[in-house]
């Protein structure tokens, strides 16, 4: 799924896009419709999330210059 299905999808609530980054990177700037868990308080706050629905997990991930 490229970009723009993946944020249609997110909009019109088919998925889910959840930023696992903390909340200050979040709160700094984050993909339209994404909710906010960091990665640490996903165990307690599971039941959080749509049982129903398929999830998109990202995070701030590795970035390697040479590579793009």
């Amino acid at each position: 799924m490229n970009r723009k299905e993946l944020l249609k999808k997110a909009k019109e609530g088919k998925i889910i896009l959840l930023d696992v980054r903390p909340n200050d990177e979040y709160d700094s700037g984050h993909i339209p419709y994404a909710v906010s868990i960091p990665i640490l308080e996903i165990p307690r706050r599971i039941d959080e999330l749509p049982k129903d629905k398929k999830i998109v997990a990202y995070c701030r991930g590795y970035f390697e210059k040479e590579r793009i």
